[in-house]
């Protein structure tokens, strides 16, 4: 930025006559609304370092990234007087076309296709399915601990005419509560993080994934704690009795 020799890393962007991206006049630039975390505000000027082109700030856009990196989007002169270029990269369409000579690309398509972020992307995956893998198992073990420690009581139940179905059906009620609360108090952190993290750090948990995982976490806890829950149809109600007496 001019005046204080602060430097930024951007991605520029330009677009010709359309309504879904900001349109600048030339001399003019807009920025993602992160900058205004680091002191950036309208009115400043930068200063392009090939070009030496200034640039006022004219206004703020939200959630425009490109790598992490803030967008600035410039007008479309200012655009070819920084890279030298005439030629568009992309055509955007909000209606799906085939173009002769042209590859049209969906949007989560054209994501997949940067390399960057399909490396990003499948090591995030990774990390998210290991942790739901990890939880099923902490689920299983859980589970079967408690009905370790109950095998006296279960054999009891057994004893007095309680079917297994009812047992696993008092087990399966545990698990829920349990998830449920769980999964309410970790929901609930996780979204007010994406209000109390600064702007800058590229944190997005919309509510629709939360509820996505929630509801995969109560379907692992089913499935880990009725696993566990096997011993139960195993055990014998004299033997558990006389073992919960020793």
């Amino acid at each position: 930025m001019k005046g204080e020799e602060r430097k930024y890393s951007l991605a520029f962007f330009t677009t010709t006559s359309s309504s879904s991206f900001p349109q600048p006049q030339n001399g003019e630039v807009i920025l993602d609304q992160s900058l205004k975390t680091e002191g950036v505000a309208v009115g400043d000027m930068f200063e392009h370092p090939q070009t030496g082109e200034e640039l006022e700030v004219t206004g703020f856009v939200e959630h425009e990234r490109f790598n992490h990196a803030p967008a600035a989007f410039v007008s479309e002169q200012t655009f070819k007087t920084m890279f030298r270029m005439n030629q568009k990269q992309v055509l955007f369409t909000k209606e799906q076309k085939q173009i002769s000579g042209l590859e049209s690309f969906s949007k989560s398509d054209f994501l997949a296709s940067i390399p960057s972020y399909q490396a990003e992307q499948m090591t995030l995956s990774m990390i998210l399915w290991f942790l739901v893998l990890i939880s099923g198992m902490l689920f299983a073990i859980f589970f079967y601990m408690m009905n370790v420690q109950k095998t006296g009581m279960f054999g009891i139940l057994k004893a007095i005419g309680i079917r297994t179905r009812e047992l696993f059906y008092m087990m399966w009620a545990q698990m829920l509560v349990l998830t449920i609360l769980a999964l309410f108090l970790s929901g609930t952190v996780s979204q007010a993080a994406g209000f109390l993290l600064p702007e800058a750090m590229p944190y997005d948990l919309p509510l629709s994934t939360t509820l996505t995982l929630s509801a995969l976490f109560l379907a692992v806890g089913f499935v880990g704690s009725t696993l566990s829950g096997l011993r139960i149809r195993q055990i014998k109600p004299l033997e558990a009795i006389q073992q919960g007496e020793g």
